[in-house]
């Protein structure tokens, strides 16, 4: 299996510090959760992908970056297009955890630019002279760029089957109206007993969940060519300024912002 071979490919590698690995994600993602023994800096590079560990799913897109500290379960998801990636296996003596879990944040330019230089191919030798020195500095970097540049967007994962069938029925029906009535023909259960039973178990209700999902299918769209308006109606909006108001409530931009922000490769 491919899976396989890369992570013992990814045991090889890490006889030094710092080790790099790039290409398509769909390459390097398994159908079951998985760690590594070392942490792993992930930079998304063009796309649109999905995080997953336990307990949530965070979407992670062009030039947003990963921490994902060793031995953390977690499993790649390519939303839409290919998705291209480079990774930093960094060495646990090297960087202190910044907390349990994966956490998702935007690398400064300076940031962006000690990591393309950690993985230009002629100087992939990280264990001496003045590499060592920019691992040193990127790593002190890391941290300041983990604490201010956060995104804490995720959608919740649900373990239930009937949490289960409610989530996977949102996201085939997303794009069009949904009342509370129509998880009826989902689950046999009364229109409160169904709410309760979600929002025990996910910590928001129905149709919070209905809008993180029409969130993060609106950044999918938007690396295309659609217009806004279109991709408001796609995403079940039947006015624009919710869709404005909502977009701009969980990722602090305009979907234009947004657009501008990840189409390119800047700091590549």
């Amino acid at each position: 299996m491919p899976a396989e071979k890369n992570r013992g490919n990814e045991r090889k590698r890490l006889l030094q510090p710092v080790k790099v690995l790039s290409g398509k994600l769909t390459d390097y993602s398994t159908e079951k959760l998985h760690r590594h023994n070392v942490h792993q800096v992930l930079l998304i590079r063009d796309g649109v992908s999905l995080l997953v560990e336990e307990g949530r799913r965070q979407p992670l897109y062009g030039n947003m970056c990963a921490f994902l500290p060793a031995g953390c379960l977690h499993r790649t998801v390519v939303i839409g297009e290919s998705v291209t990636y480079q990774s930093l296996y960094i060495s646990e003596e090297m960087i202190e955890s910044p907390e349990a879990g994966i956490v998702i944040f935007s690398l400064s330019e300076l940031g962006i630019a000690l990591f393309n230089r950690i993985v230009s191919e002629k100087n992939r030798d990280s264990g001496s002279g003045i590499q060592k020195d920019i691992i040193e500095l990127f790593i002190r970097i890391l941290g300041e760029d983990i604490a201010a540049g956060r995104h804490d967007y995720a959608l919740p994962e649900p373990h239930s089957e009937e949490c289960k069938k409610l989530t996977e029925y949102i996201e085939a029906n997303y794009m069009r109206k949904i009342s509370m009535s129509d998880f009826r023909s989902v689950l046999p259960y009364s229109e409160r007993h169904i709410a309760r039973l979600f929002s025990a178990e996910m910590k928001i209700t129905l149709f919070e969940y209905l809008r993180m999902y029409r969130m993060f299918m609106a950044t999918v769209m938007l690396h295309g060519e659609r217009s806004v308006l279109e991709i408001s109606l796609d995403c079940g909006y039947e006015s624009l300024s919710s869709f404005y108001n909502d977009f701009s409530r969980y990722f602090s931009l305009t979907p234009g912002e947004f657009r501008k922000s990840v189409s390119g490769n800047p700091g590549n």
